[in-house]
């Protein structure tokens, strides 16, 4: 297992088009996915470019399968500022030149005063920001026009970031790993909504989507008997309580705060009561 420390080394020349990016981050040899949530606001003043960008961003976390959302695309800074202290899994896509009297740079410098973790990047046509920027170090720069290519890579260099760093930070009984032949996902138990037994095979139903696997019901509620939180409710389904909005013992069904529903065995009510 290789570890390389994690910094960001820039190198500006002259000209816009041979600013290079240096990026160094954690790399592990095996590949370990962690079910962790990243939310992007994106602001820029420009309206086509906050719809092309808004749209590729959900295209390139569909396309990666990175667990993530636009939790605000907007052209005013102001609607910012509640999304600035909500944490470390905050993404900010942001236009430097914003044409009101806060810009990119101020929005910035409010990150950072309140969080070291938030991840920033910085769309720009005018290279003349950038010597300021480094102030509130910024992940990445993406040039206008803004290019598919540099912003999938920016989003995936950002998730594995913020992946090995996360599960660094937590202890590994917070999670549940799961094996697909070379690969590992790691789920945060407390993000599991329930897990549905569908022919040979377990979905776990979490906040972020659904993961698939050949790991029986068995043994998942093995894995899960040391968490309350966790019940059996069904032959076909573990239910985590954290997430339950309604019982409903009439219907022999359970109502998630997500809209899911899922079915109780009478054999398994007592467990709920």
């Amino acid at each position: 297992m290789l570890f390389v420390p994690s910094f960001y080394k820039y190198r500006l020349n002259k000209s816009w088009e041979f600013i290079t990016i240096y990026s160094y981050i954690y790399h592990i040899e095996s590949t370990i996915t962690v079910m962790l949530m990243l939310e992007f606001i994106i602001c820029e003043d420009n309206e086509i470019y906050l719809e092309l960008i808004a749209g590729w961003v959900k295209e390139i976390l569909t396309e990666l399968s990175i667990p993530g959302h636009i939790a605000l695309a907007t052209d005013d800074p102001v609607k910012v500022a509640p999304y600035i202290t909500q944490g470390s899994g905050n993404v900010f896509l942001l236009d430097i030149n914003l044409n009101t009297s806060t810009n990119g740079l101020d929005l910035a410098r409010q990150i950072r005063e309140t969080s070291t973790l938030s991840y920033i990047v910085f769309i720009t046509e005018n290279s003349q920001y950038l010597l300021d920027s480094f102030r509130v170090r910024p992940f990445d720069y993406l040039p206008k026009p803004v290019a598919w290519n540099k912003l999938k890579q920016c989003i995936a260099d950002i998730h594995r970031h913020h992946t090995d760093h996360s599960s660094a930070a937590l202890p590994a009984e917070d999670f549940i790993e799961i094996k697909f032949s070379t690969n590992i996902h790691r789920i945060k138990k407390t993000d599991i909504i329930f897990i549905e037994k569908f022919r040979n095979k377990s979905v776990i139903h979490t906040l972020y989507g659904d993961v698939t696997c050949y790991l029986s019901l068995d043994y998942f509620e093995s894995k899960l008997t040391d968490t309350a939180s966790f019940v059996r409710c069904h032959k076909s389904y573990i239910a985590n309580k954290l997430h339950i909005k309604e019982v409903r013992f009439n219907a022999l069904e359970i109502v998630f705060q997500s809209g899911d529903i899922c079915g109780i065995g009478r054999k398994y009510k007592q467990g709920l009561i």
